[in-house]
Parts: C-alpha cells; sequence; structure tokens
C-alpha cells in the first residue's frame, strides 16, 4: 500500500530540505512482469536523485558566479526534459498499451497525477528559463521555493503510478505480448531520445546498487558516455547526485533505497 511522500517544505528555506527515494520492489529484472514495478521505481528515483540534488548545489551556486549558474541551469533545464520524455512515452504508448489489457480508466490515476503538479512544474520551468536566457537573476531562495512548490506532488504521483503496475496487475498478460511491448517501446525511446544526453542524466542521478544495469544501454555506448562525452559537458554533470559512474555522493547518501519489505 502506498503512504504519501507530500511532506511539506520546510518552514524555512534556510533549512534544507531532501526526499527518500521510493524502496526497490523485490523481483528479478529478468522476469518481465516483475520488471515493470522494479524499472519504473528505478526511473522514478532517478528524478527523486535529480530534484534533491537541485535543492542541495542551490545553496552552493552563487549567484554572483555567472559561469557556475549557467551551468547549474543547463543541469537543470536537461532533468527537466528527462521528465517530460519519461511523462511522452508512458501517455504515448505504455498506458495506452496497459488500458488495452487491464481495462478502460485503469491509467486514468496516473494521467492525472501527471497533472497534479503541472502548473507548479510550469512556474519552475519558466524561472529556470528566465535565469537561462539572463531575464531573471539567480536568487537561490527563490529557486528552492519553486522546486518545493512542486515536488511533494510529484512524489505521492511516483509512489502511487508503482502500484498500478506490480506484478499482480500485469502477470495475466501473456509473456509474448509484455515482451513485443518492450521492444516496442526501447525502439521508441532510441527514436525520440539524445543518447548520449539521456545516458547521462540517468547516469549520474543513478542506483549503483540496485540499478547498474538502468540505463539499459549497449555497453560500449555506456562506455563512450561515461567516459568521453561526459567531458564535454562535465561542468553541467557535476551537479548529479552521483558520479559520472552511479556512485552516490556522501551528501545524498541518506535518501539512498531499500529493498522493499519481505512478504509475510
Amino acid at each position: 500500500m502506498s503512504t504519501s511522500l507530500a511532506v511539506p517544505p520546510p518552514s524555512s528555506l534556510e533549512e534544507l530540505r531532501l526526499y527518500k527515494c521510493l524502496p526497490i520492489p523485490r523481483g528479478s529484472i529478468n522476469d518481465v512482469w516483475e520488471l515493470q514495478a522494479i524499472r519504473m521505481v528505478i526511473i522514478h528515483n532517478v528524478l527523486i536523485r535529480a530534484y534533491n540534488s537541485m535543492l542541495h548545489y542551490s545553496t552552493q551556486v552563487s549567484p554572483d558566479d555567472a559561469k557556475r549558474v549557467s551551468s547549474f541551469i543547463r543541469y537543470c533545464d536537461v532533468m527537466n526534459a528527462t521528465l517530460h520524455e519519461h511523462h511522452h512515452v508512458e501517455e504515448s504508448s505504455y498506458f495506452p498499451w496497459l488500458e488495452e489489457r487491464l481495462g478502460a480508466g485503469s491509467m486514468v490515476a496516473n494521467v492525472e497525477g501527471h497533472h497534479a503538479f503541472e502548473t507548479p512544474f510550469k512556474a519552475f520551468e519558466e524561472l529556470v528559463a528566465s535565469i537561462r536566457d539572463e531575464k531573471a537573476p539567480f536568487v537561490p531562495d527563490e529557486f528552492r521555493s519553486a522546486v518545493y512548490g512542486f515536488l511533494p506532488p510529484l512524489l505521492d504521483h511516483l509512489m502511487a503510478e508503482v502500484e498500478t503496475i506490480r506484478v499482480d496487475k500485469v502477470k495475466h498478460i501473456p509473456e509474448v505480448e509484455m515482451r513485443k511491448m518492450e521492444s516496442d517501446t526501447e525502439k521508441m525511446i532510441r527514436k525520440h531520445s539524445n543518447v548520449t544526453t539521456s545516458v547521462q542524466a540517468c547516469a549520474v542521478n543513478g542506483d549503483e546498487k540496485y540499478g547498474l544495469w538502468f540505463p539499459p544501454a549497449p555497453a560500449p555506448v555506456l562506455w563512450v558516455c561515461m567516459n568521453i562525452t561526459y567531458r564535454f559537458n562535465s561542468d553541467i554533470w557535476a551537479f548529479g547526485a552521483c558520479t559520472k559512474n552511479r556512485k552516490i555522493k556522501p551528501e545524498f547518501a541518506a535518501y539512498e533505497p531499500e529493498l522493499e519489505p519481505e512478504s509475510s
């Protein structure tokens, strides 16, 4: 059963509040039905780490350091785009496919969850854009206030969505259909994503302990991203919660996930 993660923002913006990653479902990623919830949590935790890192580093980026502000804001842009890409895949392909097999309306709450934080998230994106375009200064308190405006409802959505694709919900779907969906979705993601940017965005907010297999890119692509292309934008990726090799930084270690408790 899901519980709310919508912890209120701190009463003072001088108090930094970060958020715990979602617990990892038990199971095997080689089981196509168990994979659904496991992978969703891994992806959602990438997003949680990303916004935690924005909150953390907003306290360390000086408004007077124009170069570092620019790098930080570019990082925010990339991670916001990652969230949009994730939701696009869900709404255009994954959810409609599931609805055909789980019943009409089975994914409605998930789409509604996307809209629940839409307004404050748009305000955050507009703030980021105004800073990027030098139409507004970077004001750390204003920045954190905008993140805290959308993050609690986003976190509630990220947790609730996992419950709709648990193994007991999808187990009746024939394996051949599941495998085809996996293949089609992978092709769609590769077609519409910037491979190097997407891989690196996931790596610097990834999970060395439970998600070393994610993102599921070919080994040569991963190597190139983490050892060559990383260098071209290392000023951006430095703001991730992890190193380029998905090793969590000490300041974020307390927010890392555990496995879900075993079923009794």
